[in-house]
């Protein structure tokens, strides 16, 4: 007869291979197909930069809003490979050491039950396989915060000047890499402040540390804010739409983490029309947690310990802060934002459910990990938002049957700009623009120009021409098509019937000779027939 995992754990012959049990399950999970995707936008952008200089490349990438530290690493990484399955795998990797750093600060927090239930959620929680399966910082970053929030718990329960040290060097890392890292000074806090013991030598090192990555990470916010092209100056107080829409995507962040990227790209721009199901899904969790609450004492005892408090508070800041940053500088929300919670969340529930007494904390653990299961699987399957386009297919058709003097239409241009420099040979001039994100207008690089990065302009950046609107979009492209015998037009089917004139501009003296839809953005043959 089997015994029940109601029992302690760490007993049994095979309790120590639990573990490795656990990090090989989510690397195979995260390696299924690695390859068998083209890349997307923000991967064959990290490829396009790095061959820049080093200077260059530092300079690129924090005019386009990210610090350095990633790409600089990726480029150590690109010099053995740039296949698709080669530069994610260095993600997958960095998601095998988030699911171990759970495993340590369970250990830490709670008990080594708790550690291993929260790494066999994090193994399989959707969001941070998407994460751990593309060639991003955000699975780098993951790690360096569950690294620093690992650090600081053993900060807070033991001290020592070596621990200190590691929990700045991690946190500054996280600083050299996410824009919104100086969150993790104010969760940092409120961690220390309730974890710590009352013994008073511990508050001088943190002082010393906490000192130092204030320092950072005013450096890395004046550094990046004099280099992004875009304009940062757009900070203002919300409005109370844009607060009840903080409100809500607050309130819809769990389902985010949980669910992972099923909702995780989609701008939050309202409450109108929301996925209400979302929210009554969250109701459930928190109906059925109050329940366990009332039938379990040892619950409730774990709800009150000033771990469990601390905890939650962290991930509560990790969540509500970059929103509440973001929206109020472009009046966005999205669950990419604060994926960085992801892990925290996944402890929380692996010591929820190792507080749960009797063959009750089996049944918990199986149903999350079950549930968890059948989001990554659906994940994995591709039932899920599209992320862009097949651009290995759609560049495969115009490598195929390219002429010279061939042009490509692009919107937005920068995607096509990315796209041809890793899937299409030879070269090809590549003309278009880049709708606003605000209004009704487009954004063109100056006449002649091409678009070489975000220093080179970016919607509202310094190298950007005026926008264009009604009127004047369709006599600009009509200009950079003046010449071409033939052209590749590329853009998303919203755009093509928000922008009428670009079509109008294809329509009296062109015919189209082919047409292909892969999904998120459509690709289009014309030839001039006088």
């Amino acid at each position: 007869m089997i015994k029940p995992m109601s029992v302690e754990i760490s007993k049994g012959p095979l309790s120590k291979l639990m573990l490795p049990a656990i990090i090989i399950l989510g690397v195979v999970l995260r390696l299924y197909r690695l390859g068998g995707q083209s890349l997307w936008f923000d991967e064959m952008y990290a490829i396009w930069a790095n061959r820049l200089p080093v200077g260059g490349l530092i300079r690129e990438h924090l005019a386009s809003g990210h610090p350095p530290l990633y790409y600089l690493v990726m480029r150590v990484w690109f010099a053995l490979g740039t296949n698709e399955y080669w530069i994610r795998l260095f993600s997958v990797l960095a998601g095998a050491a988030t699911i171990w750093l759970v495993y340590l600060a369970g250990k830490e927090l709670y008990s080594r039950k708790a550690g291993l239930w929260g790494a066999a959620f994090t193994s399989l929680s959707p969001l941070l396989v998407w994460y751990s399966r593309a060639a991003t910082f955000y699975s780098f970053m993951i790690a360096l915060a569950t690294l620093s929030f690992y650090m600081l718990v053993r900060c807070s329960r033991h001290g020592g000047w070596l621990n200190w040290a590691g929990y700045t060097i991690a946190t500054v890392a996280v600083f050299s890499t996410y824009f919104f890292a100086g969150v993790l000074l104010v969760a940092g806090t409120a961690v220390f402040l309730l974890l710590r013991s009352r013994d008073n030598g511990r508050l001088v090192p943190w002082l010393v540390c906490t000192s130092l990555l204030c320092a950072a990470a005013i450096a890395s916010f004046f550094a990046s804010r004099q280099a992004i092209s875009e304009s940062t100056s757009r900070l203002h107080f919300p409005g109370m739409d844009e607060l009840l829409r903080l409100i809500y995507g607050i309130a819809l962040a769990p389902f985010v983490l949980s669910a992972g990227p099923l909702d995780e790209a989609m701008n939050y721009k309202g409450t109108e029309g929301a996925p209400k199901s979302h929210l009554l899904a969250l109701l459930l969790v928190i109906v059925v947690t109050v329940v366990i609450m009332g039938v379990s004492p040892r619950v409730r005892r774990w709800f009150t310990m000033k771990e469990t408090r601390a905890v939650c508070l962290y991930a509560a800041i990790l969540v509500a802060g970059p929103l509440a940053l973001q929206i109020a500088n472009q009046g966005l929300l999205s669950g990419r934002f604060y994926v960085w919670a992801a892990p925290v969340l996944m402890l929380l529930a692996g010591a929820a459910v190792a507080a749960i007494p009797g063959k009750k904390q089996v049944v918990a653990g199986v149903a999350i990990l079950v549930g968890l299961i059948f989001l990554s699987g659906w994940t994995l399957s591709g039932g899920h938002i599209a992320r862009d386009a097949d651009w290995q297919g759609m560049l495969g058709i115009v490598a195929d049957q390219k002429q010279d003097q061939d042009r490509m239409l692009c919107f937005p241009l920068h995607n096509c700009v990315m796209a041809a420099g890793y899937y299409l040979p030879g070269e090809m001039s590549i003309v278009g623009g880049m709708p606003s994100m605000t209004d009704n207008r487009v954004y063109f690089m100056p006449r002649g120009a091409e678009w070489t990065g975000y220093r080179s302009g970016y919607w509202a950046g310094t190298g950007a021409s005026p926008p264009l609107g009604d009127g004047d979009l369709g006599a600009r492209v009509s200009e950079d098509l003046a010449g071409a015998g033939r052209v590749w037009l590329v853009a998303e089917p919203q755009m093509l019937q928000k922008y009428p004139e670009v079509g109008e501009a294809l329509g009296e003296n062109w015919t189209n000779v082919g047409e292909w839809d892969y999904g998120y953005f459509k690709l289009g043959l014309y030839e001039r027939h006088n």
